[in-house]
């Protein structure tokens, strides 16, 4: 009964616009009609678990029953999640002050919580930088971030009464990113997303991919209006990127014109070997989402997540020639647990 009222109300709340959207791009890449990709896409949520907008980006529609078992599906990611990541030790990574304050060795940049600080204080660290940006504790994708150009304050005291009241109490030094990262986009700090995966205290690299901003936005999160691609083993980028804002893929940044396939992100394996370093801190939270930026130093840690994404790492365009999903790759390391 529970199963049927959850997926009752999955049905009553879909986007109309957005389901349209997704059945018309499937449409026009398959040629197939759109009664049968409609129903198909019914199906696919019933016996996988897979909702229509996954059902676009995962290429369902090419896929045979036995391809498609191999795709996570959201329910089995969010109970991988509950599992593997108490929710008692979750703040230590959702709260930003308290994941700067455990991961400080890791951030490569001066932070301050205005909290605990006086209208003084802010000033003092704000003169100290060129640029900075303050953020909500507990906002996620990108949401409530302010980018603050010190040059432009003319009332320190105003500033920082005002991201009180907002809420942006965090106020971080802007990273300062590799020249080869700038090249993607100079908008955004272009970010390595690696999640990491712990089964018997060893650490499992279970992804990798680059996000960066469309070039108009000055955060490269995907529901921000940003785009992804897949990394390799060796840190390159294997495909083209996605923009899950309007389903389009592009070989080329459409702002940079930078072509992204054979790009290859430096500090790569340093990165690796930071967030596996990381997730030793706090062994308890085992499957992880670290944001990494790239500096002329090395590799620092933006943030973490303990609701990993399944969706962005099963793309059917970034997916090698044999079009599998993450699942084979999660039982392998987790075994009985999965």
């Amino acid at each position: 009964m529970k199963k049927l009222k959850n997926t009752l109300s999955r049905i009553a709340s879909i986007d109309l616009g957005r389901f349209s959207m997704c059945i018309d791009r499937v449409a026009q890449e398959s040629g197939k009609g759109k009664f049968l990709i409609a129903a198909d896409m019914i199906n696919s949520y019933l016996n996988y678990g897979i909702g229509y907008f996954d059902y676009l980006t995962f290429g369902f529609t090419h896929l045979a029953k036995e391809k498609r078992r191999t795709f996570m599906n959201m329910n089995k990611n969010l109970e991988l999640v509950r599992r593997l990541n108490p929710e008692k030790s979750r703040y230590l990574f959702e709260n930003k002050v308290e994941f700067n304050n455990n991961f400080k060795k890791f951030l490569g940049r001066e932070y301050i919580d205005l909290r605990n600080a006086a209208a003084e204080d802010f000033k003092e660290f704000c003169l100290r930088k060129n640029a900075v940006f303050a953020k909500k504790i507990d906002d996620y994708g990108g949401k409530g971030i302010k980018k603050i150009v010190v040059s432009e304050i003319s009332d320190f005291g105003a500033v920082y009464k005002e991201l009180i009241k907002d809420g942006c109490v965090l106020v971080e030094e802007a990273i300062s990113q590799h020249a080869e990262m700038n090249r993607l986009v100079e908008s955004s700090v272009n970010s390595l997303r690696i999640a990491t995966l712990i089964k018997d205290d060893k650490t499992y690299p279970i992804y990798s991919l680059i996000r960066m901003s469309d070039g108009m936005k000055h955060v490269d999160n995907i529901s921000s209006g940003g785009m992804y691609c897949p990394v390799n083993d060796t840190g390159t980028i294997t495909a083209e990127a996605y923009q899950d804002e309007t389903g389009l893929y592009y070989e080329r940044h459409p702002f940079s014109k930078i072509e992204f396939k054979g790009f290859k992100i430096p500090f790569y394996d340093e990165a690796v070997e930071m967030v596996v370093a990381a997730s030793k801190v706090f062994p308890k939270i085992r499957y992880v989402g670290w944001d990494v930026a790239i500096t002329d130093k090395g590799p620092v840690l933006i943030e973490a997540n303990t609701i990993p994404g399944y969706d962005m790492c099963q793309n059917y365009r970034h997916l090698g020639p044999e079009k599998i999903g993450i699942v084979p790759k999660f039982k392998e390391i987790l075994e009985d647990e999965y």
